[in-house]
């Protein structure tokens, strides 16, 4: 995994937090007020790559930029299962390749992922 150094959330997820039906799963196709279409998720996943340096957070491939194919998701440090509370906290998101979605199982425990963050 590579060392992350974490910055602000974006200002869509912060506003989008404060509504009182959001989820992590209902921020897709959550509207960010802007015109051009994007929904929350993606401008959240965005921020995530480019702080990230367009780099896995577990394989450190380069995670290609365009959207049109699912080329990277979402992760929790602290898996939504074991803590809803931080399903939306920025804290606790990382970009991941589609190759690695699944990577929390075995090989990547939570202590291996949150030592790499800043």
């Amino acid at each position: 995994m590579i060392r992350i150094e974490k910055k602000r959330e974006p200002r869509a997820l912060s506003e989008y937090r404060k509504l009182p039906y959001a989820s992590y799963e209902g921020m897709h196709g959550a509207s960010t007020g802007r015109d051009n279409g994007e929904d929350v998720y993606h401008v959240v996943l965005d921020s995530l790559i480019k702080e990230q340096g367009c780099l896995c957070a577990y394989c450190m491939r380069t995670i290609p930029e365009k959207r049109g194919t699912p080329a990277a998701t979402i992760e929790h440090i602290i898996p939504q299962s074991k803590d809803p509370e931080k399903a939306l906290s920025y804290q606790n998101m990382l970009a991941v390749c589609s190759g690695n979605r699944n990577a929390k199982s075995s090989s990547f425990s939570k202590s291996s992922k949150t030592q790499h963050l800043v």
